[in-house]
């Protein structure tokens, strides 16, 4: 499992303008620094598990009125906390709604993020879910973490296009033609779109390079490379877009990229394992 961040506004880093030209517009709704987190998770075998996806809302939860005025797609789970990260109590909601108890050990692999890396994680993850934690080495989560290593770019890369899609479809103009921000249904949407965009193929292949499911008795051990590209590919289609309204009553804040200070929650507690 790995966490990336992802804003409502993506445009992209690169224009066409003529050499030496003082000024380069780009066509966004101001909304380039409001983000969320997605957490990804997917077995060796090439089964996605439900993006978490993770709102920043000022008191911590998203109130009743706000889900019924959203449609949660079946392979997204929706979740808020107060700045907009993942928490130690999410992750514990993770682990006992997303990934669950089944038959058969299982390994769990986690960069070195601070909630991941305590007493409670592990235990809950192995007395409740069946699964054993393995933490990754400090510096080598590029290495030898799947979903940072060959899946968060074409998720990304799908939800851009699907914001690129709509902002040329006009979705950022209201009926009477004034700007407006992406809602979270819009890009509530695009990540189910994008989650669903990564095929079982590229997931295996991802496990594979890393050096996470090869074969014991090494005849996949050239594989486990970090010269070895992984097809990121991704179908490219029209971005769906998202027709509920948000609720009045959301407390929703402006999330600022700089107004998220952080990952850890306050335990201080060692990982023993």
């Amino acid at each position: 499992m790995d966490q990336t961040m992802v804003t409502f506004d993506m445009p992209s880093s690169r224009t066409n303008n003529a050499r030496g030209a003082r000024t380069i517009r780009l066509k966004t709704t101001r909304a380039e620094k409001k983000g969320f987190t997605v957490a990804l998770a997917a077995t060796a075998s090439g089964v996605k598990l439900p993006a978490f996806v993770i709102f920043k809302e000022r008191n911590g939860r998203l109130g009743e009125r706000v889900r019924r005025g959203l449609r949660v797609p079946g392979n997204v789970r929706l979740h808020a906390s107060a700045n907009g990260w993942m928490t130690r109590e999410l992750l514990n909601t993770w682990l006992r709604t997303v990934v669950r108890s089944e038959d058969g050990k299982r390994l769990l692999v986690l960069d070195q993020h601070r909630p991941h890396a305590v007493q409670e994680t592990a235990t809950i993850a192995e007395e409740e879910c069946n699964a054993k934690v393995v933490l990754i080495p400090g510096g080598c989560t590029s290495i030898v973490q799947p979903m940072d290593r060959s899946v968060n770019k074409p998720l990304k890369d799908s939800i851009k296009a699907s914001w690129s899609a709509w902002m040329k479809a006009g979705g950022a103009r209201t009926p009477q033609g004034n700007l407006r921000q992406p809602k979270r249904q819009d890009v509530m949407d695009w990540v189910s779109k994008a989650w669903g965009s990564i095929t079982p193929e590229l997931l295996v292949k991802s496990f594979l390079v890393c050096g996470i499911s090869n074969a014991l008795d090494g005849s996949e051990d050239h594989l486990a490379s970090d010269d070895v590209p992984v097809d990121d590919d991704i179908a490219d289609s029209d971005a769906d877009e998202g027709d509920s309204e948000d609720s009045e009553d959301s407390e929703e804040e402006e999330s600022d990229v700089d107004d998220f200070d952080g990952f850890y929650d306050g335990a201080d507690e060692e990982l023993d394992i």
